[in-house]
């Protein structure tokens, strides 16, 4: 911007000409936006909008991600990779699997790469804290403390050389090319070329019911459910909302903005449990070696701190789910056409 001053100095003289001062501006992480799907496109173009879309949300943070200085830019790219990666998998069965399968292999890897880092950012910056605040006093927290932090600094590390190396930069490479070459068909069998010349609005129907009918089998159980199967229920919601807001052009409406929002407080209610029953796992893992008497207060501080949450997310839950399952039928509801809302 310019300066306020009429003249600067320079070199002890002044200088009749105005002084600019350069402003770095700041992108600030590029989160996901469902495209804007065009009613009758077929699903192999919807696939590859939609693909594009998450390819480029990805490459839009790397920078930033690769420099560490804001936690979000990391986790908006690790959740480009686990959409792109979703949406993969629902093509994996219409599209020639030497076309897709192994872009589904390069981003497993990179999400294994990506996790840790992301995992360790959201433990250190928000669980941590509260958590510390009701263990209470104990000279032992700050070993932790420091424990987490070499932790959360080595696994940046990891992720910083994923993102640097050839094996990231070959396959973005690899997925542009196959989006601007259109080679996803080559090989294709009849019957996948029926599919994928297909509207898109009936191939989405499928993988929605699909996907729904998986959370309704797992949520049939819900009060039986452990730590690890609820977990699962967790990973098969975020694949349900990642499919229907990938789609969501196609089936506009007030019930289907009402699925998108119960999905998206279901995941947060199962995201807080993971993250009581992880921070629970990973304190008592650092005290498993030692004794005494602050490390004992430590066991029972953690450990009812852990019941006093279930508590808390059970009945969270229980009314998350239930809000979910008045909300789910939007498909059922919906009518032949694309936009099929019937919730006026």
């Amino acid at each position: 911007m310019w300066c306020r001053a009429n003249t600067c100095v320079k070199g002890g003289r002044a200088n009749s000409r105005p002084c600019v001062r350069i402003r770095k501006v700041v992108t600030p992480p590029v989160k996901a936006c469902a495209p804007r799907l065009a009613a009758g496109v077929s699903v192999i173009a919807a696939f590859k909008v939609i693909a594009a879309t998450l390819l480029g949300q990805m490459q839009a943070n790397r920078q930033a991600a690769i420099k560490g200085r804001d936690p979000e830019y990391l986790h908006q790219m690790r959740v480009a990779v686990r959409r792109l990666r979703s949406l993969c998998g629902d093509y994996v069965k219409v599209l020639p699997e030497p076309a897709v399968r192994p872009r589904i292999v390069d981003l497993k890897w990179l999400a294994h790469a990506l996790g840790p880092a992301r995992d360790a950012d959201v433990f250190v910056i928000d669980i941590w804290p509260p958590l510390r605040a009701a263990l209470g006093e104990n000279p032992l927290l700050g070993q932790l403390d420091t424990q987490w932090l070499e932790q959360r600094r080595a696994n940046a590390v990891k992720a910083r050389r994923a993102l640097v190396s050839r094996r990231y930069q070959r396959f973005v490479r690899r997925f542009q090319r196959q989006l601007v070459q259109d080679t996803w068909l080559t090989g294709a069998s009849p019957e996948q070329l029926a599919v994928l010349d297909g509207a898109a609005s009936d191939f989405a129907r499928r993988v929605i019911r699909r996907r729904t009918a998986k959370v309704r089998s797992r949520g049939r159980e819900l009060l039986r459910l452990d730590a690890a199967q609820l977990h699962a229920l967790r990973i098969r919601i975020k694949k349900l909302r990642y499919a229907t807001d990938d789609y969501s052009s196609l089936f506009e409406g007030a019930s289907l903005r009402r699925l998108l929002k119960y999905l998206s407080r279901l995941q947060d209610v199962l995201g807080a449990a993971n993250d009581a029953n992880v921070a629970y796992q990973l304190v008592t893992e650092a005290l498993a070696g030692m004794r005494g008497h602050a490390a004992t207060r430590l066991r029972a501080a953690v450990t009812r701190w852990r019941k006093a949450r279930a508590v808390t997310l059970h009945r969270e839950l229980l009314v998350a789910w239930r809000a979910y399952r008045r909300a789910d039928k939007f498909l059922d509801q919906a009518s032949d056409g694309c936009g099929g809302d019937t919730s006026h």
